[in-house]
Order: C-alpha cells, then sequence, then structure tokens
C-alpha cells in the first residue's frame, strides 16, 4: 500500500481510515511547494507495516508529491516526487519498446 499511495495505484488510499488516526498539521514548504502535511498514525491494534505514513499534497497540483513511511524498527523510507507536470506533451516514441530479434515469443 505504501508505494502505491505516491502513484495513485487503484485502492491504494483503502484501509488507511480502518488502520490510521489522520490529522494535518497544515501548510509547509516543501522544495519550493506549499503543501498540506498529513500524518497517518497506525492504530494500536493494526496489523500493518507503516507505524506512521506522511503524505505532503501540493496545494496546486492536489497531488501527493512526497510520502514517508516510519517503519517500527525506526527506519524511515521516503519518496519525493520533483519537478512534476501534469498532461505533459510526450514524444510518439516514448513507449515504443524495441525488441531484440534474438527473443522467443512465448503467448500471442
Amino acid at each position: 500500500m505504501f508505494s502505491g499511495i505516491l502513484t495513485g495505484s487503484p485502492g491504494a488510499m483503502a484501509g488507511l481510515e480502518e488502520d490510521y488516526h489522520a490529522e494535518s498539521l497544515g501548510l509547509v514548504a516543501l522544495g519550493g511547494r506549499t503543501v498540506n502535511q498529513l500524518p497517518f498514525v497506525a492504530k494500536p491494534d493494526a496489523a500493518v507495516y507503516c507505524q506512521q505514513i506522511e503524505l505532503w499534497i501540493d496545494t496546486t497540483l492536489w497531488l501527493p508529491v512526497q510520502q514517508s513511511c516510519h517503519e517500527a524498527n525506526q527506519s524511515v523510507i521516503t519518496f519525493t516526487l520533483e519537478d512534476v507536470h501534469l498532461n505533459a506533451p510526450l514524444a510518439k516514441d516514448t513507449f515504443e519498446v524495441e525488441i531484440p530479434s534474438d527473443v522467443e515469443r512465448l503467448r500471442n
């Protein structure tokens, strides 16, 4: 679930309300952006990987631009998106894949 929040994976937010207490720490600056900082602290009986998740939601984009996972062993994993552009034009060949001639196709 953790990495899916930042990328907007379907169902990534499911379970947050059930497993975490949430609050807003208000507006803060992050990398030149104004963001709303939202900590989610695990409820006592929740069987979760992250004891605390923090999201930073950009107030212009309304998208998470950073998230952190605080693990039970005190490790912290942080993902940050920088240089975010909505609906940026992409060259047609951006998603073209060149498959080497010696690759065997296993199914159609």
